[in-house]
């Protein structure tokens, strides 16, 4: 079997959509005559691989690669993971993505009728207010609400009030027959993006203006073509009860909340709306209530307080570092604290951990290796039980839950030190602190040495300097007397050999004076 040369592999997400069926179509510019389907999985994934042929029919102008207008991805129906709720309505994005969102599905409208893809990205990241830098087409703000980034807040709050009107509108649609699921929402989305595109709109703003709602509703059906029966009376009861709802999520107070914890607030109010409206235009369809008694009652305090009321929704597991450690012989002490773990639940839940894999009790005395205590710090158990681990490694696996269904999981490795290893260390150190000893004491005497060969050399230097001076001095006292061979040698005797005191000088000097004397009367 050919590796594919091409694959689009992404997520369709309101919030994550499980069962969603996914559908790439090559556009109208290509010569592309296929459609590949797909199901999204529990995590809202899809891949679609192309072969080399699907490839080169769909590649209109040759680069290798599948460009936004060279074709598009449709994601219909599926469970929202959020709420657990049916996804009622179709969410699209351009060949050249790798998210299905409400926001992409704007981009896309526009980006298939020939618009350029960077004009419609920068004009819709003006109009909700967005950093330029923010890719829409690849950026998933579930993800990024957990992870921490602040930016994910706008991005949550303006695809929720698109996401809102589409299923709005998809449920306003199916009061009338005969009614295709998916048309007139994206008719929806697209005539969003033309608001965008041809003047200075805030989206998030008039998306919570019925008029504006209005006015986008009016121009959707036309497009769409669904009966033209609907009264006016129906689409201005229909665009109140949308902007009531976006309202209700304007109020979410997302400056102080943290990006996580603004999910979880959006998906509380999603879900109460599906209770408040969706659920009442299915009796509405039935006979059993009308859009205006809906449009009387409804509020956006009613939506709040709705959401507010539910408990236990569980966006994200909860999530830690992996760590890798070295012990020796001097962490086996009960209780020491070895490290600690860093662990956060991005729906602000509290986190307990346990050790599930790698801490057997060797010993069978009960206490296993590690423990974890309260403040999530990995504590020695048994030191016994580390002793007869000696010189291995252990893998621990450590089990994370938020008490709400979701788990998450902590690797973590352990080299444990063998006592041989350890005394190794330990005599090598006491071998180089003797030599290094010995070397200093070595050191020492050798400079001993040749400080008392300096000072012997001074002390026999300083005699030899006198005796000569003596010497000199006799010299030059007698200068009509001949000194012989004898007082020469006497001379270089007297440089060499040490003077131990006055005595021996005058021994000397007798001799001397005798000879001369004899000296004197020879001559």
């Amino acid at each position: 079997v050919r590796p594919p040369v091409h694959v689009i592999s992404g997520f369709a997400l309101d919030g994550y959509l499980y069962g969603s069926v996914v559908t790439f179509k090559p556009s109208t510019i290509t010569s592309g005559n296929f459609t590949k389907t797909t199901t999204t999985d529990v995590n809202g994934s899809f891949l679609f691989e192309f072969s080399d042929n699907e490839l080169n029919a769909t590649d209109a102008n040759g680069n290798g690669l599948l460009d936004p207008e060279e074709g598009s991805i449709t994601a219909l129906g599926g469970v929202d993971t959020s709420t657990n709720e049916i996804f009622v309505g179709s969410l699209t994005a351009d060949a050249n993505s790798t998210v299905v969102t409400p926001l992409t599905t704007i981009v896309n409208s526009l980006v298939q009728g020939g618009v350029s893809k960077a004009d419609v990205l920068t004009s819709l990241s003006s109009s909700l207010n967005l950093s330029n830098d923010i890719q829409l087409t690849h950026y998933d703000p579930i993800k990024a609400a957990g992870d921490g980034d602040e930016r994910a807040k706008k991005i949550l709050l303006a695809g929720s009030m698109v996401a809102n009107l589409i299923k709005q509108a998809e449920a306003f649609a199916s009061l009338t027959s005969p009614y295709e699921e998916g048309l007139l929402g994206l008719a929806v989305a697209q005539q969003l993006g033309y608001a965008v595109m041809v003047s200075d709109t805030n989206l998030t703003s008039s998306m919570m203006d019925s008029s504006f709602i209005e006015t986008v509703a009016e121009s959707a059906l036309t497009e769409s073509g669904i009966d033209s029966s609907i009264d006016d009376g129906s689409i201005s009861d229909f665009a109140l009860i949308a902007s009531t709802s976006n309202q209700a999520i304007s109020d979410i107070d997302h400056a102080n909340l943290l990006p996580g914890e603004v999910a979880v607030q959006l998906a509380k109010v999603q879900l109460a709306m599906e209770l408040e409206i969706l659920d009442e235009y299915e009796k509405i369809k039935n006979g059993l209530a009308s859009l205006s008694g809906l449009t009387s009652t409804l509020s956006a305090n009613s939506i709040t307080s709705t959401g507010d009321s539910f408990v236990g929704l569980n966006l994200y597991a909860p999530v830690g570092n992996s760590f890798d450690l070295s012990i020796n012989q001097n962490d086996w002490v009960a209780d020491k604290v070895l490290t600690t773990l860093f662990v956060s639940d991005a729906d602000g839940d509290s986190v307990s951990a346990s050790i599930s894999s790698g801490n057997n009790d060797l010993d069978g005395d009960g206490m296993s290796p590690f423990t974890i205590s309260q403040s999530m710090e990995l504590l020695v158990g048994d030191p016994n039980d580390l002793e007869n681990l000696a010189g291995s490694i252990i893998s621990l696996e450590i089990s994370l839950s938020d008490g709400k269904g979701k788990d998450g999981l902590i690797r973590g490795t352990i080299s444990i030190e063998s006592v041989d290893s350890q005394d190794t260390q330990t005599v090598e150190s006491s071998q180089t602190d003797s030599v290094d000893s010995q070397d200093a004491q070595s050191t020492e005497s050798s400079q001993t040495e040749s400080v008392d060969s300096q000072d012997a050399q001074t002390v026999e230097s300083q005699p030899s300097q006198s005796v000569d001076s003596q010497d000199a001095q006799t010299v030059e006292s007698q200068p009509s007397q001949s000194v012989d061979s004898q007082d020469a040698q006497s001379t270089d005797s007297s440089q060499t050999e040490s003077v131990d005191s006055e005595n021996t000088e005058t021994a000397e000097s007798q001799p001397s004076q005798s000879v001369d004397s004899e000296n004197a009367e020879t001559a």
